[in-house]
């Protein structure tokens, strides 16, 4: 019996520094990652199409952000379909940024907004992961920061 928990102590603790390796990896992977919520969807939208919206909407909010950076776009995608009747929003939007200080100039921007029709989320993983609709400004640069400071 003793045996057999003192082999399973060495399996458990792999497993979890395993767990946690993954947990990392993971947010390595989702860092320069930038979500868009509430982007009306058109038809025949393509990856082109998807990244000059972006760009309109930077643009548009934010544009001393354009003179000073040079917005470079790894990939830009729809979330794929996942089907209720009772949802009529639009699916969202993933960019990836090819740096991710790029990402984190736009969320520093966003800062002095109250983002109620703007709505961008960031997400680096599912524990850390941030909701910035309607959220005080107080919120957004203790994000900001914990960001920032991490990395």
């Amino acid at each position: 019996m003793n045996e057999m928990k003192r082999e399973e102590k060495p399996k458990e603790k792999r497993r979890k520094r395993n767990e946690q390796s993954l947990q990392e990896v993971w947010d390595y992977v989702k860092r320069p990652n930038l979500r868009l919520i509430g982007v009306p969807e058109s038809e025949g939208e393509n990856g082109t199409k998807l990244e000059n919206t972006l760009q309109d909407i930077i643009q548009e909010n934010f544009p001393n952000l354009v003179g000073q950076a040079n917005i470079q776009i790894q990939e830009i995608q729809r979330t794929p379909q996942r089907y209720s009747s009772r949802r009529a929003t639009p699916r969202h939007i993933i960019a990836r940024f090819t740096k991710v200080e790029m990402k984190e100039k736009i969320l520093w921007v966003t800062r002095p907004f109250s983002l109620a029709a703007l709505k961008i989320f960031s997400f680096i993983s599912t524990l850390v992961n941030l909701a910035i609709i309607c959220l005080g400004v107080a919120l957004l640069e203790e994000y900001l920061c914990g960001v920032l400071c991490i990395s």
